[in-house]
């Protein structure tokens, strides 16, 4: 299909999305080693940048268990923060594939302009990542801290690694979420 069809039809279906997005297994095959290799390399980021916190930073791992549920109840929540900014009703929702848990925000019938999709997607990269970093001289919290930054960078795979590039699309850019229950 050419660029131009896809136009057209973005023109006379507005209300159409321009893509839905499916995890299949051959993107997660993809997808899991890049996201292994950002995992290693931004615990390492946060290692030059708080070593010294580190190292005199208490081990709890109860700590460390509850990290990862709070950053992904709270990724989401700003992924709902961003959907209200611009003037959705964010829908939140859970389940388990392939064992694993996980965790959404959508905006059922909402379209918003390619920018806006932008800040909606990267807000929680930002937020988390800045509070982590912030916290990494806080000795109490610099473990959890570092986990959150790891685990936040590493999940940004899963939110832009899962929205296709439309800078080839000409006109204004628009993306509607959309779930689908398979």
């Amino acid at each position: 299909m050419g660029r131009w069809n896809i136009y057209v039809m973005a023109v006379q279906n507005p209300d159409q999305p321009l893509w839905t997005f499916r995890l299949t297994s051959g993107l997660t095959a993809r997808l899991v080693p890049l996201t292994f290799v950002l995992f290693v390399a931004s615990i390492a980021v946060y290692l030059l940048l708080a070593r010294q916190s580190l190292a005199a930073a208490p081990f709890s791992v109860p700590a460390l268990v509850l990290t990862i549920p709070l950053v992904m109840v709270v990724h989401e929540a700003l992924h709902g923060l961003g959907f209200l900014m611009f003037g959705g009703r964010p829908k939140f929702g859970a389940g388990i594939k392939g064992a694993m848990p996980y965790f959404f925000a959508t905006c059922p019938g909402k379209r918003f302009a390619w920018g806006r999709t932008l800040i909606i997607g990267a807000l929680p990269l930002v937020v988390i990542d800045v509070v982590a970093l912030a916290l990494a001289g806080y000795r109490p919290l610099a473990v959890p801290a570092m986990l959150a930054f790891a685990v936040t960078t590493r999940a940004r795979w899963g939110t832009y690694g899962s929205s296709p590039s439309s800078s080839r699309l000409p006109g204004p850019r628009c993306l509607r979420t959309r779930t689908s229950r398979r």
